[in-house]
């Protein structure tokens, strides 16, 4: 099975940017813990800043987690895929769906407008933007069984192409 059409979009991470967010991070914790101290109770001021080093890890990992993220879209005659590839080493397939159960694909700014009827009950909604990518925010729907599903991307215009070509110009509404 050939690709008709592959695009694979990443987030550029400059290293100033890294080390920037690195320090305001110290920054942020050491800034915490100072105010913390001037609690009179002492172990709530403990617990407070165990809670906030917790949350403020799991965030930093989250866009850390971001930032090295890429998505890969392959689609080819009869297919649409999307591998999520974190780092240099993991891929996972997010999904391979047949165009057929495709429902269509419509830009989120349509939908915030005004196209009320589009918007289903969906089952399961994946998030396959990066940050720092300046495209337009586009939403597809297909259907898994009985189930109605949604992903959220940022194709290019040649995805975007290749798209209506597939599909057909009535399922890609932008």
């Amino acid at each position: 099975m050939t690709a008709k059409f592959t695009e694979k979009i990443k987030t550029d991470v400059k290293g100033w940017k890294v080390i920037l967010f690195l320090i305001a991070f110290i920054i942020a914790i050491n800034g915490i813990t100072q105010i913390l101290k001037q609690l009179d109770n002492q172990r709530l001021a403990g617990y407070i800043s165990i809670a906030i080093l917790l949350a403020m890890i799991v965030f930093s990992f989250k866009i850390i987690n971001r930032y090295i993220t890429e998505y890969e879209f392959i689609m080819t005659q009869s297919r649409f895929k999307a591998n999520k590839i974190v780092g240099k080493r993991s891929s996972k397939e997010v999904f391979d769906i047949n165009l057929k159960q495709m429902e269509y694909i419509v830009s989120q700014e349509s939908l915030k407008t005004g196209n009320r009827d589009l918007r289903k009950k969906i089952n399961e909604k994946q998030n396959l933007t990066l940050i720092g990518i300046k495209r337009e925010k586009m939403i597809g729907y297909y259907r898994e069984g009985e189930n109605l599903n949604s992903f959220i991307f940022q194709p290019n215009e040649k995805m975007l192409v290749a798209l209506k070509k597939g599909l057909g110009e009535d399922k890609v509404i932008i």
